[in-house]
């Protein structure tokens, strides 16, 4: 059952965001607190194959090991070899119902959504979270949508009710006030922590702001 809290301080990473070992760094941010991690292999540096699989599943490990949920981008088959406790997908990726058909029971599925439209339609197909963004511009996403700003969160926010949201894109510790009074449930980042010399501070300032 997927519960909302996780989304407090959702790290998204992988090997190919950098050349050095990523693993060291995922593992430092599950110690230091994050609540939810999504492995995300497409960048530079990407894995694939049996590394890929090899990569995931020492990650798996480390989630477990921390009692984070686990995450897969867009990868369907990935994210069953592995026994993710969930999947994310875009507008370009498979529909959630058909996903709904391949995937356990029990896997959550999250889907990113960056218009109201979007986001009803997530919400209609039974999303168990929707991913609201991007935000601000970013340079971690080659292929993001056009920024939406706090406005565009806020219409989106509106349009779906209850539904849980986390909100991602450029987004930094600063903007985190402004997050609480949209009342989403959390931040997605990808650099304000795998980039981060100090990956501990990062986790905590987030979890703190």
């Amino acid at each position: 059952m997927f519960r909302r809290e996780w989304l407090k301080l959702y790290f998204i990473f992988g090997q190919a965001y950098q050349e050095k070992a990523a693993l060291p760094i995922i593992e430092e941010a599950l110690r230091s607190g994050i609540t939810m991690f999504q492995l995300r292999e497409k960048g530079p540096y990407a894995l694939s194959g049996s590394k890929l699989i090899d990569f995931g599943k020492k990650v798996r490990g480390l989630c477990a090991a921390y009692g984070v949920p686990f995450v897969v981008n867009d990868d369907i088959e990935l994210a069953i070899k592995l026994k993710a406790d969930g999947v994310h997908i875009g507008q370009e990726d498979m529909h959630i119902g058909e996903a709904r058909e391949i995937l356990p029971p029990e896997m959550f599925i999250g889907v990113s959504a960056t218009n109201v439209t979007e986001a009803n339609r997530a919400l209609k197909d039974g999303a168990d979270y929707i991913g609201v963004g991007p935000i601000f511009q970013t340079s971690t996403k080659e292929d993001a949508k056009k920024p939406i700003g706090f406005t565009g969160l806020k219409d989106i926010k509106a349009s779906i009710g209850d539904m849980p949201v986390v909100a991602i894109g450029g987004l930094a510790i600063p903007d985190a006030p402004i997050l609480k009074e949209i009342e989403v449930d959390g931040v997605a980042v990808i650099s304000q922590i795998g980039y981060q010399d100090d990956i501990e501070r990062a986790v905590k300032a987030f979890l703190l702001a």
